[in-house]
């Protein structure tokens, strides 16, 4: 990811923001959302506070 943000001339949070963007289908941006998807597993969920 460090090497897609120094070419894109992006920071961390740009380039989590398009990461999360489903409306952005840049294809390197794409290719990036699946490398996270498969380390950091399904998205992140609220524990349940009824417990």
């Amino acid at each position: 990811m460090r090497r897609w943000m120094l070419a894109s001339r992006l920071g961390r949070t740009e380039t989590y923001n398009l990461i999360k963007d489903p409306g952005c289908e840049e294809p390197r941006t794409a290719e990036l959302r699946g490398l996270h998807e498969e380390t950091d597993g399904p998205s992140w969920q609220p524990a349940d506070s009824t417990a």
